[in-house]
């Protein structure tokens, strides 16, 4: 079955997703940014310092594009990048630098003594606590490689398309 959906309803999808996503990203990373900075975790609060440039960097992105700028799409694009490239950085930062026994030991004594309790030795603790690490980030990773990834890859590829609606030519059908 043949696709009805003109190219002009794609640029108008094109724009509310990257209104959606950048606005999500940017207030997001912007809160995350806070908070790590308040907790006075530097790395995680630059890191969504970055990634809040990445979501303004998909907004303006848009303005552009509803300005008639098809250079707009490069900026979705990039935003796309620089979002999966932080989070990448931080993700696996976090991956090589967690320190299971460390986490441990920084437990409130009642904690020690509910484990005990559970027959729940410290080093199995430590293995828990390196797969449950492992598992969040390795989710991180794939869930960003995908969404922000395959959110580049359709930027990308639309950027003709666009540029042949902002131009008020007929799009090439590739």
């Amino acid at each position: 079955m043949a696709s009805t959906t003109t190219p002009e309803q794609i640029v108008n999808r094109i724009l509310r997703l990257a209104a959606i996503n950048g606005w999500c990203v940017t207030v997001a990373a912007g809160l995350g940014a806070l908070v790590s900075l308040i907790m006075t975790d530097l790395i995680a609060g630059f890191t969504g310092a970055i990634v809040m440039v990445g979501g303004i960097t998909e907004l303006r992105g848009r303005r552009a594009i509803l300005r008639g700028d098809a250079a707009g799409m490069r900026k979705l694009f990039v935003a796309q990048l620089i979002v999966l490239a932080m989070v990448w950085s931080y993700a696996v930062t976090q991956l090589l630098t967690f320190d299971a026994a460390a986490l441990i030991a920084g437990l409130p004594a009642e904690v020690h003594t509910m484990f005990a309790d559970a027959a729940i030795d410290p080093a199995t603790l430590e293995r828990m606590a390196s797969i449950a690490n492992t598992a969040v980030y390795g989710v991180l990773l794939l869930a960003t490689l995908i969404y922000q990834g395959g959110l580049a890859l359709y930027y990308r590829h639309r950027a003709p398309l666009v540029a042949s609606v902002l131009a008020g030519r007929p799009p090439v059908v590739s």
